[in-house]
């Protein structure tokens, strides 16, 4: 009875503070495309070149895209499994788009679960997205 109670009192509390089960805002609001500079590349490869695979949660706008990463070893472990929000800049290149092409991903048609892969830096900017280096689209 006590674990049914405590179970009824943590769904009624995710659902007050309107957030999932593994804490990301689904409405969050993000930066305009052009909003930010790429980061310095001045720093380790393990920072800033983070190569997976991802799959597609929700398309957030022409510019980012809500992916699932699967993850691997070093700085990209504590990336797996989780929920972030990527964004292409102007040093993105892509598989089947002109490099910096900031509107690509709106135009790719991509659907929740569709997998693809891609490399990405650690260095979120500060609306909580993180530059896309490649994506292999």
């Amino acid at each position: 009875m006590r674990r049914l109670a405590l179970a009824g009192i943590l769904a009624i509390g995710l659902c007050a503070c309107d957030a999932t089960a593994v804490g990301v805002q689904p409405s969050a609001t993000f930066a305009p495309c052009q909003a930010f500079t790429p980061p310095d590349m001045n720093v380790d490869a393990g920072i800033q070149h983070l190569k997976t695979s991802a799959s597609v949660v929700q398309v957030t706008s022409a510019c980012t895209v809500r992916v699932l990463i699967a993850g691997g070893g070093g700085t990209l472990a504590a990336f797996t499994n989780k929920e972030i929000v990527l964004r292409a800049t102007s040093r993105t290149t892509f598989g089947t788009a002109s490099q910096g092409d900031l509107e690509a991903i709106g135009r790719f048609g991509l659907k929740p679960g569709e997998t693809f892969t891609l490399s990405f830096d650690s260095r979120n900017f500060s609306d909580g997205s993180y530059p896309i280096n490649f994506m292999n689209r």
